[in-house]
């Protein structure tokens, strides 16, 4: 099996660097993490930004905006073309199974996501370094730079887990679709509908003080059962302590941030295991 999954992410591998969506997305993730700060005025010496603060911000718009969107996008194609198209038969026929198919295009989403938050943030520490210099801040000095990098590689590393699940999602919608264009438009529209819905679940428990007489925490929304709540939450934690404020990276909260996308991650690969198992490809 694992000989099967080699050979069709080599097949993956191939196809994937003929198209052009993929160098479209990392070079957007490049590009974005260079001119957002200038769009938002932050180097014109905006007070309280520094190199520390900087670079999680930049981070931020990365992961809430661009990565979600184009890792959608990217995910929602793996499939629904060649369904639309019928070329997926000629790999299930050789015979393969269709878990090793479909691993192998979790294995080529996922990977996508990771490329698109390395060279965003790459990008934005090289940027940052040239621009302004991680210099100890004035204002902090209790912050130490090693704790810093720890926390900002960790957030890169935990904030995968938000994107997995976007992949997964999409990834979904490319199963589920037999033709590209619902498949792109389904998954992106969704995904980007969860935006005014979350703010929508805030509004209504903040009228309504349904969880006032429950025994949780004050913060806890269900907003937080979505996945794309969490997108940002581990560079917020990075930002923090690079401001010199206590750091909350062992909460119950960020427990929410990993498990949740983690859940939505089981969720929708078992989903489209189920209709790859169940569809008639012929």
């Amino acid at each position: 099996m694992l000989l099967e999954i080699y050979n069709l992410l080599l097949i993956e591998w191939r196809k994937q660097t003929r198209l052009k969506l993929p160098y479209f997305g990392l070079l957007g993730s490049a590009l974005m993490a260079i001119i957002w700060p200038y769009t938002l005025g932050i180097y014109s010496g905006s007070p309280g930004n520094t190199a520390y603060t900087l670079g999680p911000d930049t981070m931020k718009s990365i992961v809430g905006m661009w990565a979600p969107v184009l890792g959608c996008i990217f995910a929602a194609t793996l499939v629904a073309p060649e369904t639309a198209h019928r070329t997926n038969l000629y790999v299930l026929a050789r015979p393969v199974r269709r878990l090793s198919y479909l691993a192998a295009k979790c294995v080529t989403a996922y990977a996508y996501a990771v490329a698109l938050l390395f060279v965003g943030a790459v990008a934005n520490v090289l940027v940052v370094a040239t621009t302004i210099g991680f210099e100890q801040p004035l204002d902090a000095p209790e912050m130490n730079p090693t704790v810093y990098w720890a926390l900002f590689a960790g957030a890169c590393v935990l904030t995968l887990l938000p994107l997995f699940a976007t992949m997964a999602f999409g990834l979904f919608c490319s199963i589920l679709f037999r033709h590209t264009g619902p498949a792109v438009g389904v998954s992106v529209g969704f995904l980007t509908a969860l935006e005014p819905l979350k703010a929508l679940i805030t509004r209504i428990e903040s009228d309504l003080d349904i969880w006032s007489h429950l025994p949780i925490p004050d913060y806890f929304s269900s907003k937080m059962l979505i996945w794309s709540h969490h997108f940002s939450f581990f560079f917020e934690v990075a930002r923090t302590y690079g401001r010199g404020l206590p750091g909350f990276w062992v909460t119950w909260e960020n427990s929410f941030a990993i498990t949740v996308p983690l859940a939505w991650i089981l969720l929708f690969t078992a989903a489209s295991y189920w209709i790859v198992r169940r569809r008639d490809w012929g």
